[in-house]
This record gives C-alpha cells, sequence and structure tokens, in this order.
C-alpha cells in the first residue's frame, strides 16, 4: 500500500536516528488522548484522536522498541498533529513539531520572525542554527530600540540606557551575545558545543526582555481599563471604625 513508504519516511523523520522496519499487520493500538503542546497554537491541551480513526499504525525498530503513530487534533485551534507514541502511550515526536511557547502580543513583527525561526530550529534539534537566531533576535530588538553601537555588546550596554532593564538580564542578554557567536563562527571561545539548555535558557532570557520592554505595560493597561469599566473611582476603601470599647462600669 503506498501509504506506508509515507509514514515510515514520517516517523524516519520524527525519531531521528531510529532505523525502522514496519510490522507487517497494518492495525495498531486503538487510538488515546495525548497531552502535548500544540504545534499550531502553542497552548498545552488534550489532543483526541481524529474522528473516525480505530487503530494506530505501528511500527517495530530493529531493537524491538514499538511506536505508534497516529493523527490527533487539537481541541482549540483545530490543528491536525501525527504523533508518535511509544509503548507506554507517551508521546516520542510529532509533525509539525513541538515547539517551545512565547507570547508574541505587543512584539514588532521583526522581532516575532526571528524568534519565531528560533523555536522552529530548537524544535527540529537544530541548536547551533537556533542560538545564531536568539543572537539575530537581539539585534533586531536593539534596532527597534534605537541602541547603538559598534556592536552588539555595545548596543546592549546602549540598550540598558534607554530602558529599565536590571543589571542580570543586561548579563543575561550579553551570555546569549557569546552562545551566538559560537554558533556562527568555527573558533569557539565560550560554548564548546550549543546544546538543547543552552538554546531554552537563552530563549527563556530573551522572553523576560520581551516582556519588560514591549508587554508590561500592556498588561497594567488592561489591569487599568478592566477597575475603569467596573467604576472604581482609584481611591482606597474606607476603614470600618473601631469597635465600640467595654465599658468600664458593667452594669450588675
Amino acid at each position: 500500500m503506498p501509504i506506508w513508504p509515507l509514514l515510515e519516511t514520517a516517523i524516519r523523520e520524527a525519531a531521528g536516528s531510529w532505523p525502522l522496519r514496519v510490522k507487517e499487520s497494518y492495525g495498531g493500538r486503538v487510538p488515546r488522548t495525548v497531552s502535548m503542546r500544540c504545534p499550531g497554537c502553542r497552548h498545552e491541551a488534550v489532543l483526541s484522536p481524529l474522528d473516525g480513526a480505530t487503530a494506530d499504525a505501528s511500527f517495530l525498530a530493529t531493537n524491538d522498541r514499538r511506536a505508534d503513530v497516529g493523527l490527533r487534533v487539537c481541541p482549540r485551534c483545530r490543528t491536525a498533529v501525527a504523533v508518535f507514541t511509544n509503548d507506554r502511550g507517551e508521546v516520542i515526536q510529532s509533525l509539525p513539531r513541538e515547539t517551545l511557547d512565547f507570547d508574541a502580543s505587543d512584539l514588532p513583527r521583526r522581532v516575532v520572525g526571528a524568534l519565531e525561526e528560533a523555536v522552529i530550529c530548537h524544535a527540529a534539534g537544530c541548536y547551533t542554527a537556533a542560538g545564531m537566531m536568539v543572537r539575530k533576535t537581539l539585534e533586531v530588538v536593539c534596532d527597534e530600540q534605537g541602541a547603538a553601537g559598534p556592536s552588539l555588546k555595545a548596543r546592549i550596554e546602549s540598550l540598558r540606557d534607554k530602558v529599565m532593564i536590571p543589571r542580570v538580564l543586561i548579563d543575561g542578554l550579553d551570555e546569549i551575545r557569546l552562545l551566538g557567536n559560537d554558533a556562527a563562527h568555527a573558533a569557539v571561545r565560550d560554548f564548546p558545543d550549543v546544546s538543547r539548555e543552552d538554546v531554552e535558557i537563552s530563549i527563556a532570557i530573551t522572553k523576560e526582555l520581551l516582556k519588560s520592554l514591549y508587554q508590561y505595560e500592556g498588561l497594567v493597561s488592561k489591569l487599568q481599563a478592566r477597575r475603569a469599566g467596573a467604576g472604581g473611582d482609584g481611591g482606597d476603601m474606607a476603614t470600618p471604625a473601631p469597635p465600640p470599647a467595654p465599658s468600664s462600669n458593667p452594669r450588675r
């Protein structure tokens, strides 16, 4: 059947270096729900089997580890996801791949594009490319904020002079700069190997920077708007009067 070579190709891509052989039987386990971050909307969700699906397709690796593949649907955005599960029903991989979440609200379009590419590279296991794109995200942020300087290090320092950013966060941005340098050049100086954890920490620091620059003000404005809509006047609540003191001459 033509679908089997396609499924085998898909699971090879999803499981990386797994050598695979297809089981002779076409049927697999009864499809079950899976909990994961949807690649479409990036929300944690319980994805359900595709309507009408009666069984997942089953595969065996050469070490006889079993893998099942089937389609699941996100209840929020209706994205269809091919999920690969092990014999315990745990998600091994998905197509589209599960990605790190980030809030794009109020972010400049160029910033979103650079960080989105970093997240996609991370999901694909391309950590060197992801490190380069996180650094690119910082360069775009500095450009959007008008932070000038002959180097990214100087522009990061200029950024600190323009907006209120904690010193520890500036130090984190400089670490990202060094990570991106090593990712882009053959001569490694600070990070001998750009790892998954390196990229995830760098993206987390970048998200905190973006919140500080673009999103905190919007959150406060939303809260103020809700208070205004509720008719609040901004005054403090009146302090209730204290209870009367007991009489010094109790009635006998």
